[in-house]
């Protein structure tokens, strides 16, 4: 069964590799190209991490760090994907009409199935449900770090919609609590 996982995650990356050469012959931003190559990294080493728990053990609590951002990367690529897919008046056969169906294709078999392998092995390695890492004060560096980063992406991105900014900031104020509780 092992190696039936590591062969999807070496053709997985293959296409992978396939679609980022194509995307950056489109002209696709290198800081782009560069996030999502590093999420079809981890999302390779969450298969490889379900193949081998061996592997998400010595990974530990940085497999689930790895996993969020996948997760988080991924759903925003896709947002930018589906948006700039525009259809063209009165062609039912238009060629972002065909793209959309082989952008659906491709979460579905290359995406999603990494991702749930990638969890389950994240939670695996940190004994379903504990910490992240042995060290709390790790933990809570993390927790603080992803709450300040939060602020800074409101400072320099700012949502048009209150209700958006509201849930972000209460975000950063929840993950900055987390620090503080993790290290008491």
């Amino acid at each position: 069964m092992a190696s039936l996982l590591f062969s999807y995650a070496g053709l997985r990356t293959v296409a992978a590799l396939a679609l980022a050469v194509g995307n950056a012959r489109r002209g696709v931003s290198g800081h782009r190209l560069g996030l999502q190559a590093a999420s079809d990294v981890v999302l390779a080493l969450g298969v490889a991490s379900y193949a081998d728990l061996n592997l998400a053990q010595h990974l530990s609590g940085w497999l689930t760090l790895m996993m969020a951002f996948a997760i988080v990367w991924e759903a925003y690529a896709a947002s930018l994907a589906f948006q700039e897919q525009g259809e063209v008046p009165g062609d039912p056969v238009s060629l972002p009409a065909i793209a959309r169906g082989w952008f659906w294709i491709w979460e579905t078999a290359a995406v999603v199935p990494p991702l749930f392998m990638g969890i389950i092995a994240a939670d695996e390695a940190t004994a379903g449900g504990a910490y992240l890492f042995p060290d709390d004060r790790l933990d809570a560096l993390v927790a603080a770090a992803a709450g300040l980063g939060v602020f800074i992406w409101l400072a320099r991105h700012a949502p048009t919609a209150t209700r958006d900014v509201q849930a972000l900031r209460a975000l950063g104020v929840l993950l900055l609590l987390v620090a503080v509780w993790v290290l008491l």
